[in-house]
Formats: structure tokens, C-alpha cells, sequence
């Protein structure tokens, strides 16, 4: 059973995944331009605020500073004046703080206005002392924040009146981005500003953030379920086509047919189906012409085989004449050949037998002398092995004696042993006696020196003792087998005089047979003419017999081959038709 497809590999899943990924993409592009676009539109509201609440409080001042030019209030009384208007109430008695909350000209809950003059001295500031120095103070970056603020509030441009720079909050441990709005009122020369930290425009972006979420979200959720509700069934359809397909290629041609319509699937159904009912009509009419091909292959490798089988009889028995008469005609040429060279035989032998009348009348001489030279043979061989005999007799003496003399020359040496011994030990007493010794000293040296010489001379006889020991062992043995050769020459010459004397018999005999013999040549010299004749007629028409059963087998090869042909094709035509039936048969129509 076929496993059951994963979920992701259907087209339906990919498809709504594509869908997911479009819708999910173009929300995320629409939500991002908007995020980016509303925040550049807030900063630059932002901007417009701060410049506007600079530009505000410029009129203020103006309008004090009307007041002081037509003596109402001196001037310090019309700037503390101002800073309370702009910055809130003072929150001590020295005038230094005051509470920017109460104020009018606040942006959000922390921006508030300040001043500076142009030698950077605080002149308006809720939250640092007044106459205070600022010309030092510097941002996160190293740069002279006051001073640029001063720098750029007379600019004539209003975007140059701008400046963004870092800061960091006192209770803060990042910095962040800030912008400030710089303008200047020239009788009082305050140089006045305002600035904000740039998350504060658009901190009211993070709602619109969720919002474009939860839409993106919306419309992906109804887009993929408008496109499943809508695609259901054309998927289905296409589930349909993948089913019936697997069941045609498993050979089941049974299947529902599809739904139709007049979009591209349901065309595709339409064009499936016609399909099936094709292939199923095919495949009925294939199975029909397989079932008559492999009918009627089966009748031509019957008649073929017929054909073959008695063309097969046919050449062998064409093959055995042709074989016959070619064999016939070789033999009797053979025959004839053989007749020629019996005659000539015949002839020679009638040569020989002359030759061998002489040489039988010669074979009777030279038995006659091979009997007397046996006899001579005979006479000598027994002389010699009287002779022989001896010979080993007076070896084995000679063998004895030289064991006597070994056995004395053993006694001397061992004499010259004891001499040699003597001879010592006198030359050592003689040594000892000094003076007195000397000459006995020299006698005992001489007599030893003759001990050594006796004792070497022994050792020589024995050596020669030995050599002609073994020589004498070896002749013994030699004459040993003399012996035994005599014996067999005897016994060989009994024989040859036996075989002589069959020799000559046998020679009488083949002298008889040999008479008889000539007649009998003589005879089949006469019928050995006579069937020469007879072969040259026989063998001539066994010529022509052989040509013509040649001929008849070339024409019989011919056709057998030609019916092999025919038969190897039935063959292979009636496999074509069990495969291709074999192969239907998987189908069910």
C-alpha cells in the first residue's frame, strides 16, 4: 500500500505558504513605509511645534519688552517676568528653579524653553541657575552643545535654526537623540530655544505598529482562507488526477472520472478523462490483435517446425549418402592405390624370397660356427671362474695377515709410547742431576727423538695398513661379483646354445616355408590385376554419385535455412504477443 503523501509536499500547502509569504511581504512593505513615513511626518510636526512654541514666546517678550520701553516695569522686572510666563512659577526665593510643569510653553511633559546670552550665560532655565556659565558644557560626543545652540540662533534660515545632537539624562544611562530649535531676541539678547528627544514625536507610533500588525495578520488570515475556500475544489480535482494516475500506473484502468468545467483544471479533467477512455480502448484493441497475432504465430511455428524437421531428415539422409559416396570413392582409391602397391609388394617379395633362400642357406653356416664358438665360450668361462676362485682365496689370506701386522704395529707403537715416556722422565733425572746428567741427558734425548721417530713410522704403516685394507675389501667385493658374473655368463651361454640350436631348426623350417611361399605369390600377383580393374569401374560412378548428392544437400541447406529463419521470427513473434499479453493483463479495463 502506498504511503500517505506529507502534507507539505501537496501543491495546495505550498501554494497557501506562497500566498502567506506574498500577503505576509506586502503587508510587512505597507506597514513598514507607513511606520517610516508617519515618523518622518511626526518629527517634522515635532520640529514645527518646538519652533513654534519658541516663536510664541518670542512675542511674549516683545510685548514686555514694550512694557519696559514705555517705563511701566524696569527691565529685570519684565525678564523675571518672562521666565515665569515662559518657565512656571519660581520654586524658591532666590528665583533660581522653577516648575516647567505649570507652564504653557512645555512640549510633551519634559521640553521646556531656555536661554542663553551671547557670552553663553544662562538667562532663562527651570532647571539650571540663572547667570550660570555654559560655555564649556559639552554632549556625549565632545561636542560644545551651547555654544552651536548660540551659534545657530541668529541663522537667517529657519532649517538652520535646527540642531541635533546627543544627550543623556541625569537619571538616564543611554543617550539618545535630541533636537533642539534655536531664535533670538535681540533687544534683551536672549538667545532662545527649545529641544526634545526625537522618540518623543512619534512615541505614539508604537499603537500604529500594533495596528498595522493586527491588520497585516487580518488580511493574511482572510486572503489564505478566501484562497482555500475558493481553490478547494480545484485541488481537490488535481488530488483526483494524482489518485487515477497511480491507479493507471498500477494497471487499474477502472477509475472515477474526473469533474469538468471551463477553467484550466477543469479542462485539465476534461482532457484526463478522454485520456482514460482512449488508453482503455487502445489497450482492448491491442489485447484482441495480440490474442489472433499469438494464434496465428503459433500455426506458422507448427508448420515451421514440420518444414525444418523433415528438411532436417532429409539433409542427413543427403549428408550420409554424399558422405558415403565420398568415403566410397576414397576407399576405393585407397583400395586401388593399396592393390598398386600390394602388386608392387608382391613383386618384391617374390625378389626377397630369392634373396632369403641365400640368406637361410647362409643363417645355416653361421649357426653351425655360433654353436662351436658357444662351446669354446662355455670352455673358457669355466676356467675362468676356477681361476677366480683362487684369485678370492689368496685375498682373503693377504686380508688376514694384514691384521696380524696391524695388531703388531699397535704393540709397537705403544712400545714408542712408553719409550717416548722414559725418555722424558730420564731427561728430567738427568736434569736434576746437573752436571752428572748431561751426559745421560743426550742419550735420553736421542733415545726419546727414536721413540718419536719409531712411533711416527707406525703411524705411517698403519695408515698404509688401512689403504690396503680397504683396497683388499674392495677387491673382494670386485671378485664377489665377478663371481656372480661368471655364474650368469654361465648360465647366459647354456642358453644361447639352447637358442642356436632352435636357430637352426627354425632356419630349416623358414627354408620349407619359403618354397611354398613363392607359389602362393605367384597367384595373387594374377588377382591383384583383375580387381585393380574392377576399382577404376566402381570408383568412377561413385564420382558421380557424390556430385549430385552434394548438389541435392546445397539445395537442402538452402531451405533449411530459410525455414530456421521462419522459425525464429514465429518464435520471437509469439513472445512479442505473451509480453505484450502479459503486460495488458496487468491492466483492468
Amino acid at each position: 500500500m502506498q504511503k500517505k503523501k506529507d502534507f507539505s509536499n501537496k501543491i495546495s500547502f505550498k501554494l497557501l505558504f506562497l500566498i502567506f509569504i506574498m500577503i505576509t511581504a506586502i503587508g510587512s512593505i505597507i506597514g513598514a513605509t507607513s511606520f517610516h513615513f508617519a515618523k518622518k511626518e511626526l518629527i517634522a510636526s515635532g520640529k514645527m511645534d518646538l519652533a513654534h512654541l519658541a516663536n510664541t514666546s518670542i512675542e511674549v517678550l516683545t510685548l514686555l519688552n514694550e512694557e519696559v520701553e514705555k517705563g511701566n516695569v524696569t527691565l529685570a522686572e519684565a525678564q523675571e517676568r518672562a521666565r515665569v510666563l515662559i518657565t512656571g512659577p519660581a520654586t524658591s526665593e532666590e528665583g533660581l528653579f522653577y516648575d516647567f510643569s505649570k507652564s504653557a510653553f512645555v512640549y510633551k511633559k519634559d521640553s521646556y524653553l531656555f536661554a542663553f546670552d551671547s557670552n553663553y550665560i544662562v538667562t532663562m532655565n527651570p532647571v539650571i541657575p540663572l547667570n550660570k556659565d555654559q560655555t564649556d558644557v559639552q554632549d556625549n560626543d565632545g561636542q560644545y552643545t551651547i555654544r552651536n545652540l548660540v551659534d545657530i540662533a541668529q541663522s537667517d534660515n529657519y532649517e538652520d535654526r535646527f540642531y541635533s545632537y546627543n544627550w543623556m539624562n541625569i537619571s538616564e544611562n543611554k543617550q539618545r537623540v535630541k533636537i533642539a530649535y534655536m531664535t533670538y531676541f535681540e533687544p534683551w539678547d536672549w538667545n532662545i530655544g527649545i529641544g526634545a528627544y526625537t522618540d518623543e514625536f512619534y512615541e505614539s507610533l508604537d499603537d500604529l505598529k500594533w495596528i498595522i500588525f493586527v491588520l497585516t495578520l487580518t488580511t493574511v488570515v482572510i486572503g489564505i482562507g478566501i484562497f482555500y475556500f475558493a481553490t478547494r475544489k480545484k485541488f481537490a480535482l488535481l488530488s483526483d488526477v494524482s489518485q487515477i494516475s497511480l491507479q493507471i500506473a498500477s494497471g487499474d484502468l477502472t477509475g472515477k472520472k474526473l469533474p469538468e468545467s471551463d477553467d484550466e483544471i477543469g479542462q485539465l479533467g476534461v482532457s484526463f478523462n478522454k485520456m482514460t477512455d482512449n488508453l482503455r480502448m487502445l489497450l482492448q484493441d491491442v489485447k484482441k490483435t495480440s490474442e489472433l497475432l499469438v494464434t496465428s504465430a503459433s500455426d506458422l511455428s507448427a508448420v515451421s517446425e514440420e518444414t525444418s524437421a523433415s528438411s532436417d531428415e532429409i539433409g542427413v539422409a543427403m549428408t550420409e549418402i554424399t558422405t558415403g559416396a565420398i568415403g566410397q570413392a576414397a576407399n576405393l582409391e585407397d583400395t586401388s592405390e593399396s592393390l598398386n602397391t600390394l602388386t608392387t609388394s608382391v613383386q618384391k617379395m617374390n625378389n626377397q624370397n630369392q634373396q632369403i633362400k641365400e640368406i637361410t642357406a647362409i643363417s645355416e653356416d653361421a649357426t653351425l660356427k655360433g654353436k662351436n664358438i658357444v662351446t669354446i665360450l662355455k670352455k673358457s668361462n669355466d676356467e675362468s671362474t676356477q681361476a677366480s676362485e683362487k684369485i678370492s682365496a689368496g685375498i682373503s689370506n693377504l686380508y688376514t695377515k694384514l691384521k696380524d701386522i696391524s695388531t703388531i704395529t699397535d704393540a709397537i707403537n705403544n712400545i714408542s709410547q712408553q719409550t717416548n715416556l722414559l725418555a722424558l722422565n730420564a731427561s728430567i733425572e738427568a736434569a736434576r742431576a746437573g752436571e752428572h746428567g748431561k751426559g745421560f741427558a743426550v742419550v735420553a734425548e736421542e733415545v726419546r727423538k727414536l721413540a718419536v721417530e719409531s712411533n711416527e713410522s707406525t703411524i705411517q704403516i698403519q695408515q698404509m695398513i688401512v689403504g690396503i685394507e680397504k683396497e683388499v675389501e674392495e677387491t673382494v667385493a670386485a671378485m664377489a661379483m665377478t663371481a656372480s658374473i661368471a655364474d650368469k655368463l654361465d648360465g647366459a651361454v647354456n642358453d644361447t646354445e639352447d637358442e642356436f640350436n632352435k636357430i637352426a631348426t627354425t632356419v630349416q623350417e623358414t627354408a620349407a616355408a619359403m618354397e611354398q611361399l613363392t607359389v602362393e605369390i605367384q597367384h595373387v600377383t594374377e588377382q591383384s590385376t583383375l580387381i585393380i580393374d574392377a576399382i577404376q569401374n566402381v570408383s568412377a560412378i561413385a564420382e558421380e554419385t557424390a556430385a549430385s548428392a552434394e548438389e541435392v544437400t546445397a539445395s537442402v541447406d538452402e531451405q533449411s535455412q530459410t525455414i530456421a529463419i521462419v522459425t525464429t521470427l514465429a518464435q520471437g513473434l509469439t513472445d512479442l504477443s505473451e509480453k505484450v499479453n502479459g503486460t495488458i493483463s496487468k491492466y483492468r479495463l
